[in-house]
C-alpha cells in the first residue's frame, strides 16, 4: 500500500504540472490575447521561432523528468514547503542538471516563451513574466529544502550551476548571452511594429524599441546577478539598429559609408569584449564596486538608470545624426570621405590600444606595473580617445551633406558622448589606478589624458 500511495502521488504531481504548465497557462495567454484565430498565428517568421521554442522546451522538460525519475528517485516539486509528490532521494548533478538546477522549469519557460512568440501580444508576455516570477519564488523555497536534505553537496552544486541556465563553462556563458540578445532583438522588433498605429515618428518608435530591449537585457542581468550582461549592448545595438533603419528608409551613399564604418567598429569592439569575457560568473569591477558599496535599493537604482538605461540613451542620442542622414538623396562629398576616415581611424586606434593592453597584461610581472609604451606613452586612455572620435565621425558625416547650419544643435550628440567619458568613465578608472598602482600618479603628471 505504501508503494502504491507513493506511485499515485508521483503520478498526481506530474498530472498537476501537465495541467498547469501545458494547459492552463497557455489557455490564459490565448484568452488574455483576445482569443485570436489559431490558424492566423502561423503567418510570421516569429511563428517558426515560437514552434521551435515550444518543441525545445518540451523536450528539455521531458528529459529532466525522465532523468529525475530514473536516478533521483523522486520529484523536487514542493509547493512552498508542502510536499505534493515524493521528494528527491538523490542529488542530481548530471544530465540536464549539469547546466541548470531547474531544467524542468527552464523547459516550461522556454515553451511558454514560444507561446508568446506565436501570440505576439503584451498580455501573453505579462503572463509569462508573472509565471516566471512566481516560480522563481517557488524555486527559492524548494532550495531551502534541498539544502536541508543534501547540505554542503547542494551548496557546492549551487556555486557551480545557475538556478535556470549556466555553469562555469565560458562557452555556455557565450550561448546564454547570444540567446539574451536574440530575445531582446525579437522584443524590440515586435515593439517597433506594434507602436506603428500609436507613434507616427519612426525615430521615436525606434527609441522606444531600444529602451524595451535594454529592459530585457537588464532583467537577465538581474537573473544572473551580473550587470556585465549589458556590456555587449554598447557595440551590438548601433550596427543592428542602423541596419534596420536602412531597411526602413532609402539610404543614400553617405549613410551606407557610415553603416560600413559602424559595422567595423561594432565587430571590433564586440570582439574585444568577447576576448575579455570570462563567463557569467565574472562581473566587471565597476559594477561589483557599486553592488558591494551601496545599499541594495540604491544599487538597483544605479544599475537600472545609470549602468543600463543611461548608456542606451546616450548611444541612441549619439546615433541621431546618422538616423537623419537618409532624409535626402545626397551624394558623398569630400567631407563625407573624411568623416568615414575619422570613423575608421578611430576604430584602428581602439584596436591598437586594446591589443597593446592585452599583450602588456600577459607579459607584465607585477599587477602594479603601468603600460607606458605604444599609444599609452602618449595618452593615458587612447582607447577612450578612439571611442570618442568614432562618435564625432558620425556627426561629421551628417555635417558633410547638410552643413553646420542645418540643425546646429546636433553637435550636442558627440558632446554628450565626450562628457560621458570625461565626466564618468575616465575619472572612475583614474581613481582605481591611483589606488592600486603607486607609480600611476607620476605617469599621470607627464602624460595627457587622452592622446
Amino acid at each position: 500500500p505504501h508503494l502504491m500511495i507513493r506511485l499515485l502521488r508521483e503520478i498526481a504531481g506530474y498530472l498537476l504540472g501537465l495541467l498547469l504548465f501545458l494547459g492552463l497557462i497557455p489557455f490564459l495567454m490565448w484568452l488574455a490575447s483576445g482569443k485570436p484565430d489559431i490558424n492566423a498565428l502561423f503567418h510570421s517568421w516569429l511563428s517558426l521561432a515560437g514552434l521551435i521554442a515550444i518543441a525545445s522546451g518540451l523536450a528539455l522538460s521531458v528529459w529532466a523528468i525522465l532523468h529525475m525519475r530514473r536516478l533521483g528517485k523522486g520529484n523536487p516539486f514542493d509547493a512552498f514547503g508542502h510536499e505534493l509528490a515524493p521528494r528527491t532521494k538523490h542529488l542530481m548533478t548530471d544530465g540536464p542538471y549539469r547546466f541548470s538546477r531547474n531544467p524542468m522549469l527552464l523547459g516550461v519557460i522556454i515553451m511558454l516563451g514560444g507561446c508568446v512568440l506565436l501570440l505576439r501580444t503584451w498580455q501573453s508576455a505579462l503572463i509569462l513574466a508573472l509565471f516566471a516570477a512566481i516560480m522563481l519564488c517557488q524555486v527559492a523555497s524548494e532550495e531551502k529544502r534541498l539544502l536541508k536534505d543534501f547540505g554542503s553537496s547542494y551548496s557546492d552544486y549551487c556555486a557551480k550551476v545557475h538556478r535556470l541556465l549556466g555553469n562555469q563553462s565560458r562557452g555556455l556563458s557565450f550561448l546564454i548571452i547570444l540567446l539574451v540578445y536574440l530575445a531582446a532583438l525579437a522584443v524590440g522588433i515586435l515593439v517597433f511594429r506594434r507602436l506603428g498605429p500609436l507613434v507616427s515618428n519612426p525615430i521615436l518608435r525606434l527609441f522606444y524599441a531600444d529602451v524595451i530591449s535594454t529592459i530585457i537585457v537588464w532583467l537577465f542581468g538581474l537573473i544572473y546577478r551580473n550587470v556585465s550582461v549589458y556590456d555587449p549592448y554598447w557595440s551590438v545595438a548601433p550596427p543592428v539598429m542602423l541596419t534596420f533603419w536602412a531597411y526602413l528608409t532609402s539610404p543614400n551613399m553617405p549613410y551606407l559609408m557610415l553603416l560600413i564604418a559602424v559595422w567595423l567598429w561594432g565587430i571590433r569592439l564586440t570582439a574585444n569584449w568577447a576576448y575579455t569575457f570570462h563567463g557569467l560568473q565574472s562581473e566587471d569591477w565597476r559594477y561589483a564596486h557599486y553592488r558591494n558599496e551601496k545599499p541594495p535599493i540604491i544599487f538597483h537604482l544605479i544599475n537600472f538608470f545609470g549602468l543600463n538605461m543611461m548608456p542606451t540613451v546616450i548611444v541612441f542620442f549619439a546615433m541621431f545624426p546618422a538616423l537623419l542622414l537618409p532624409e535626402q538623396p545626397h551624394v558623398a562629398t569630400p567631407l563625407s570621405w573624411l568623416a568615414m576616415a575619422v570613423c575608421l581611424c578611430a576604430t584602428c586606434i581602439e584596436l591598437v590600444a586594446d591589443t597593446q593592453r592585452h599583450r602588456f597584461v600577459k607579459q607584465r610581472k607585477l599587477p602594479t606595473e603601468i603600460l607606458q609604451t605604444g599609444l599609452w606613452k602618449h595618452g593615458r586612455h587612447p582607447n577612450y580617445f578612439g571611442e570618442i572620435s568614432m562618435w564625432w565621425g558620425v556627426w561629421l558625416m551628417y555635417v558633410s551633406v547638410n552643413g553646420l547650419a542645418c540643425r546646429p544643435c546636433l553637435i550636442l550628440c558627440p558632446l554628450a558622448m565626450t562628457a560621458l567619458f570625461l565626466g564618468i568613465s575616465i575619472p572612475m578608472m583614474e581613481r582605481r589606478q591611483l589606488a592600486n598602482k603607486p607609480e600611476y600618479a607620476e605617469y599621470r603628471k607627464r602624460t595627457r589624458i587622452l592622446i
